[in-house]
């Protein structure tokens, strides 16, 4: 799984933590235990407690927070492709998952995929799924997020949201291909 990272930050008092990955206006996060190495948030001043970043501006990847009162963790995995990256941030709230794919260019909510268990129309006591889909106009971000949504809730045997996006400028046949692979591979690591 080259190029693929999980980052983990835990926080236990982040009630309001709006420094996840890639967010610009942190306003209120604070006991960060560990900062990671990727991208640095801007604004945030709020950053209190934090043992591996003496200087808040520094405060970088915060990638997991626990809040008994919200979910039970956010995860964020990513990948590395040829041309751009995609990531996906996984909350889990209760016994359910909460999905979101970002990617490319310009990242967006272009499609929403509510996922279901049920058991499989085969007969053979396997977990299945029925999705509900919502798409914006013109955009192609169902299929990843149904792959998304139906793997993990037939794997999980939990409700799935999955949300997102991913958008490059003229992809071409190959580049699509490289999303589709990526986004099977972070689906496997759930």
């Amino acid at each position: 799984m080259d190029g693929v990272r999980i980052m983990n930050a835990k926080s236990n008092d982040a009630k309001i933590c709006r420094g996840i990955k890639s967010y610009e206006d942190v306003k209120e996060c604070r006991g960060i235990e560990v900062c990671g190495d990727t991208e640095v948030h801007r604004s945030a001043e709020a950053y209190k407690g934090t043992e591996s970043h003496k200087d808040a501006e520094q405060c970088q990847n915060v990638q997991e927070f626990q809040d008994a009162n919200v979910c039970q963790y956010v995860k964020v995995y990513e990948k590395e492709l040829s041309f751009s990256k995609i990531s996906m941030y996984v909350l889990k709230a209760g016994d359910d998952y909460n999905i979101t794919i970002l990617g490319g260019d310009k990242p967006h909510i272009g499609s929403s995929v509510l996922a279901v268990p049920r058991l499989s129309l085969t007969g053979d006591g396997s977990v299945s799924a029925t999705s509900s889909v919502m798409n914006m106009v013109g955009h192609k971000d169902e299929q990843i997020c149904r792959y998304v949504a139906e793997k993990i809730c037939a794997k999980k045997n939990a409700v799935v949201l999955c949300s997102g996006g991913f958008h490059v400028d003229d992809i071409s046949k190959d580049g699509i291909g490289e999303v589709l692979e990526a986004v099977k591979e972070l689906a496997e690591m759930v």
